[in-house]
């Protein structure tokens, strides 16, 4: 029954967090349209991605109330992820959402992720 309600507030939150940005327009054009891709995908590096771009929206936009939009000019022709007005200024903001698949066979891990943290904060900047 515990496993039931945990699945139950998972979707809940996600739900939540495709809404908002689905609102601030995150869906919508090209980016949109890889968005949708990444969040359909069965690979767990796609869905991960996309599900912390939603996320981070529904955080800024929906907790915080800033206004967030999904047009985010960076360096260049870059497009970041979204674009939250922050008292009056513009802030673009490109999220990273590392991850690592588990060792297979059972065996126990213990480390840390901090060479994925340097590579994602890199192709950030």
């Amino acid at each position: 029954m515990m496993h039931l309600m945990h699945k139950r507030a998972v979707r809940a939150a996600w739900e939540s967090y495709i809404y908002c940005a689905f609102a601030c327009g995150l869906f919508e054009g090209d980016k949109g349209s890889d968005l949708r891709g990444r969040l359909a995908s069965r690979k767990p590096v796609d869905f991960r991605s996309a599900m912390a771009e939603c996320m981070a929206c529904w955080f800024l936009a929906g907790r915080m109330r800033f206004p967030v939009t999904g047009h985010a000019p960076g360096r260049g022709a870059k497009m970041l992820d979204m674009l939250a007005v922050i008292e009056s200024q513009n802030v673009g903001v490109e999220v990273k959402a590392p991850y690592r698949e588990l060792p297979r066979g059972g065996e126990g891990w213990c480390g840390h992720d901090g060479d994925l943290i340097a590579r994602s904060l890199d192709t950030a900047n």
